[in-house]
């Protein structure tokens, strides 16, 4: 039986193909339109690592602003989206260190995120299926304080979604629709940098990823469309094998990446134009 990583992997291939294909057809359309996407997004960060027993280890809360832009190409019933986004922002740390004391002080967060989707609507029904596919960076500067050095640590997690949307109602320029979309991570890594220790890379476990919208559109113009989508995000990774944590090239002890979950709470608005 394929271990979780390498089904992953699979199907991130699939949906490739499957984004492969779409795009042709598309290019070998003869009416096809195109459209800019801009949005403003702010959420609600909640991170959270736990140890082995699943006690709490340390928590991060905050409020990350955003801008994302974007391309959309549409013929039919099909849409290729390619999105950029990145969310910057500092956000309260309150944990502890290695012998227990109590720690608080600030990170400095920026999330960058690409992603490519391949959209379909189901002819004479109001739902559309979602197939993308996305790379995720997260930037996390955890700073000096008087009893610990500053950590710089950078995620990296290539990941697939399969999505669903709905409309729940529609009326003249108005409608609001419902979408859930869940995916999955793979060959995720992070790169530790801690102040006066060598760089070491952690191999991090699949990732299980779920996200629910509800997005309301009013489109004032044949080709103006405003958008404004409540929304929950949420990631999860289970704890990372230990790695040996080098000093000058010489192993002065061991690091791993704790069990973690980060759940977003935000709101976005956009124009498609």
């Amino acid at each position: 039986m394929n271990n979780p990583q390498t089904l992953s992997i699979q199907i991130a291939r699939q949906a490739i193909l499957f984004l492969g294909l779409g795009q042709v057809g598309l290019a070998s359309a003869s009416d096809y339109s195109e459209y800019i996407h801009i949005c403003l997004d702010s959420h609600s960060f909640h991170f959270k690592e736990y140890d082995e027993q699943g006690n709490l280890l340390l928590r991060e809360d905050g409020l990350l602003p955003g801008i994302e832009f974007g391309y959309d190409v549409s013929s039919g019933p099909d849409t290729i989206a390619m999105r950029i986004a990145v969310w910057d922002g500092n956000v309260d740390y309150e944990g502890q260190t290695q012998t227990g004391n109590p720690l608080s002080t600030t990170t400095d967060t920026t999330i960058t995120n690409y992603s490519v989707a391949f959209m379909r609507d189901i002819r004479n029904h109001p739902v559309s299926l979602i197939v993308s596919l996305g790379m995720r960076r997260w930037d996390r500067h955890i700073r000096r304080t008087a009893l610990t050095n500053s950590l710089y640590e950078i995620y990296y997690w290539p990941y697939y979604m399969l999505s669903g949307e709905s409309t729940l109602f529609e009326q003249d320029k108005f409608d609001v629709k419902a979408s859930l979309s869940v995916g999955r991570s793979f060959s995720s890594t992070m790169d530790l940098h801690i102040s006066g220790y060598d760089t070491t890379t952690l191999n991090l476990p699949s990732g299980n990823t779920f996200r629910l919208g509800i997005p309301v559109s009013y489109q004032w113009k044949p080709d103006r469309t405003l958008n404004i989508e409540p929304y929950f995000h949420y990631w999860h990774f289970d704890r990372s094998r230990r790695e040996p944590l080098y000093r000058n090239g010489v192993i002065v002890g061991q690091v791993h990446e704790p069990e973690n979950e980060t759940t977003s709470f935000g709101v976005s608005l956009s124009m498609q134009f």
